[in-house]
């Protein structure tokens, strides 16, 4: 206790259970006349604490991993706030997206969006957005000026009172599979010409 200022500092002391944490405050009382006569020792266990914010910290990190390693986007938009308060780094790595600016302005994306399809996909995010569910599949123009096919989804998240309070979003690549569709009905077309 320097100066009479109060101090504290936190211990960990093995037990039959494991180790038990404890935080150790030291609070100077001072006479009227300001002399240091008695120092009030205040002692709490905060094993909960350090667990629950070890078990924060560890769920962080293995959504940090799944953002950062999926090649999907996932995105969180706040219905109160009316923005996107999440957005996975996979929105620039694999699109060339501003996460910084499609925080500022939720409907940044839509700039990549491409121009024959953003008239629906815009009316249809606009009015289901906070309400069910949306499915839906559109082209985007990357960075690297590549046509991609989207597939996104939309899932409502509801509070306590069954309000909508978030809707959590996955945009996943699907050119692979668009391109193979194609390969399909190009091959099924031929062989009912006899080709």
């Amino acid at each position: 206790c320097k100066n009479g200022i109060a101090e504290s500092l936190e211990i960990s002391h093995p037990t039959g259970q494991g180790f038990k944490n404890f935080e150790i405050r030291f609070c100077p009382e001072p006479t009227i006349g300001g002399q240091i006569l008695t120092v009030l020792l205040i002692c709490r266990d905060v094993t909960d604490v350090r667990m629950a914010e070890l078990a924060f910290r560890d769920s962080d990190e293995k959504f940090r991993q799944l953002a950062e390693t999926v090649d999907s986007v996932f995105w969180i938009w706040d219905v109160d706030l009316q923005q996107i308060v999440y957005v996975s780094p996979a929105y620039n790595r694999l699109w060339g997206g501003d996460a910084q600016k499609l925080m500022e302005n939720p409907f940044d994306w839509l700039a990549i969006v491409f121009q024959e399809d953003q008239a629906k996909v815009e009316n249809l995010f606009l009015k289901r957005l906070d309400a069910k569910g949306l499915d839906i599949e559109y082209r985007i123009v990357t960075r690297h000026h590549e046509l991609r096919w989207v597939h996104n989804r939309t899932f409502p998240v509801k509070d306590s009172s069954g309000r909508i309070h978030r809707v959590i979003g996955i945009a996943q690549d699907v050119t692979e599979r668009k391109k193979w569709e194609e390969e399909r009905l190009r091959g099924a077309k031929l062989e009912s010409l006899g080709l």
